[in-house]
């Protein structure tokens, strides 16, 4: 946001050395604004696009992991202890 700032100083100095190249890139920048905007507020909500269902089943998964491997662990524990 500092860049907006300093743009006027920039196309002053610009349009003294004759760089009016960097000037018409610059509104033409501008008259883009709003669809580079649009475009990364949508990409931002997609980037969040998970639903509740989503997530239990990533826990659960995990979790029913974790159950099988202490599980197992005890079961050997158990059978190496009888013998």
């Amino acid at each position: 946001m500092e860049h907006i700032f300093f743009l006027p100083v920039r196309l002053v100095y610009w349009l003294i050395k004759g760089e009016y190249s960097a000037i018409r890139g610059v509104f033409q920048a501008f008259g883009k604004i709003d669809i580079v905007s649009t475009k990364r507020r949508l990409k931002k909500k997609e980037q969040y696009k998970i639903t509740d269902r989503a997530i239990f089943e990533i826990f659960l998964k995990d979790y029913s992991m974790i159950g099988k491997i202490s599980v197992n662990k005890s079961l050997s524990q158990k059978q190496d202890s009888s013998r």
